[in-house]
């Protein structure tokens, strides 16, 4: 019997039944297939290079999307079934595996997701519509029967939800279980009035809600004093109902909005903790030495810009990578992990230092994206840690003190990135090493930290640390020295050092 197939007719029956498409290790998508397009409404060039975000439907938690990645990026095939977004809004559900494809290191550099079309029960949809139209929950705090059940009416006529409460007890407790979108507070009402209710829940409740008052109180005291305790509004009974509508689409606006930010920072924190999970995965194949110490002093977010690297040597000797990416969180691990993978690998081979940079810099030209750079610190201690050896590309200078002996190397080098290596006369140095010898370098978000007189501390503030404690340096004390200089002032960049001694 013939078995024999050919897999390009494998691939064509695969694209006839499921959605097909593949994302680079950024999560970049780099092919898709004419079902994906058909479905999503988007067109192959609009999908390129974009993240899988662009689908997104807005059903699913944060921690939904979490789960997945931390799958994905231990190496395991993720299965599930998922809502994506298409481009004229429809919802569709399909059930999927998305696959990693690993590197010689185990680490993902593709990831290939198939997905079948399923169908599902119509649910509502959680994403947030963002027109001014949109219908708002509302508390309404009314001792009036009547009154409120008039308003309850007309409010649910124009599509707003509304729940009342006769009392501020009852309404504290409402808003407790509900928290509604929009509060129209009475001020005269049993037990605690309009005023107290509303401190209580400005008190309690640090999410912003507004708190229109409905007054009979016309004097200017009163009103004054329904926005002292958080008041957002108030209109004077009885009010006109055109004017209230115009408010409540005002509001609408403002609600809308305020989801929408939430929606944005929920999102951004999802992309921080990847970065920093992406990064830490990343950064655990660093080799622990006695000699080195580092430490990242100040961080702007989850994973900062700053990422500091050790690798020993097959014939004994040791390498130690100070990087400092643009930006912060996931663009800035973007920027690093090619970088951070490859100088593992290369020290792993043992190859010259010159070569180590060489290749380095070339593959953060080929990988980052245009005017993205690298900071850089490289050095390398050999066998017998007799010789320091270093290259420096737009990163402080890298201080060496030698038996109460200063010397400093400072860059004259591009950053990682900036042009390809045959265009560069890369240069380096090397300066003998000994048992009383200490190095110390850090990313320029130390030395351009702003001290107690507002002046950025500079390349003095370190030379002036090392020379005064000398081997007794640590980054412990660093810190604790770095931080009395600030005088309060809170850093504007990530911040590291590295110390490096013969022995500890």
């Amino acid at each position: 019997m013939n078995t024999y197939f050919d897999l390009r007719d494998l691939g064509a029956v695969l694209d006839e039944h499921a959605i097909v498409s593949v994302a680079n290790a950024a999560g970049e998508i780099i092919y898709v297939n004419q079902k994906l397009v058909e479905i999503s409404g988007y067109s192959v060039p609009e999908l390129l290079g974009q993240n899988h975000r662009i689908l997104k439907s807005g059903i699913h938690f944060p921690s939904f999307y979490r789960q997945m990645w931390e799958t994905l990026l231990s190496g395991h095939t993720w299965q599930g079934e998922v809502c994506d977004r298409s481009k004229n809004g429809e919802l569709f559900w399909f059930k999927a595996s998305i696959k990693p494809i690993l590197d010689s290191n185990g680490l993902p550099i593709q990831y290939v997701s198939i997905r079948t079309p399923i169908k599902r029960p119509k649910q509502k949809d959680a994403a947030v519509n963002f027109d001014e139209s949109n219908s708002l929950s509302i508390l309404l705090v009314e001792d009036s029967k009547s009154q409120a059940m008039m308003l309850m009416s007309w409010l649910n006529h124009y599509g707003h939800s509304v729940c009342h409460s006769p009392s501020g007890e009852d309404a504290i407790e409402k808003f407790r279980q509900l928290k509604p979108d929009l509060v129209l507070m009475d001020v005269t009402l049993p037990g605690i009035d309009g005023y107290e209710a509303t401190q209580a829940i400005r008190a309690e409740h640090k999410q912003w809600v507004p708190i229109i008052f409905l007054t009979g109180l016309n004097e200017a005291a009163d009103k004054l004093r329904a926005l002292e305790v958080g008041g957002d509004d108030f209109f004077s009974k009885p009010f006109d109902t055109d004017e209230l509508v115009a408010k409540l689409k005002v509001m609408g606006r403002i609600h809308a909005m305020q989801k929408k930010l939430n929606q944005y920072m929920v999102e951004h924190e999802e992309d921080n903790e990847l970065a920093a999970f992406v990064m830490n995965r990343n950064l655990r194949a660093s080799q622990e030495d006695p000699r080195v110490e580092y430490s990242i002093l100040a961080a702007s977010h989850h994973f900062s810009g700053d990422a500091i690297s050790v690798a020993k040597t097959p014939d004994g000797g040791l390498n130690v990578m100070v990087l400092d990416a643009m930006g912060h969180g996931l663009p800035a691990a973007i920027n690093a992990l090619p970088a951070i993978q490859s100088f593992y690998a290369l020290s792993k081979r043992g190859i010259p230092l010159k070569e180590l940079v060489s290749e380095l810099n070339d593959i953060v030209c080929e990988f980052s994206p245009t005017g993205h750079f690298l900071a850089a610190t490289i050095l390398n201690l050999n066998n017998t840690a007799s010789v320091v050896s270093g290259w420096v590309g737009g990163a402080p200078n890298v201080i060496l003190s030698n038996e109460g002996k200063m010397e400093s190397f400072c860059s004259k080098n591009f950053s990682l990135g900036v042009l390809p290596s045959n265009k560069l006369q890369l240069e380096f140095f090397q300066t003998s090493w000994t048992e009383k010898s200490m190095l110390v370098t850090c990313t320029d978000g130390v030395t351009e930290s702003n001290g107690k007189n507002d002046e950025a501390l500079g390349e003095q503030w370190i030379l002036d640390i090392v020379q005064k404690y000398g081997n007794t340096l640590d980054k412990s004390l660093f810190d604790k020295l770095w931080k009395q200089s600030l005088g309060g002032n809170t850093p504007h960049d990530d911040a590291s050092v590295l110390i490096i001694k013969q022995s500890r």
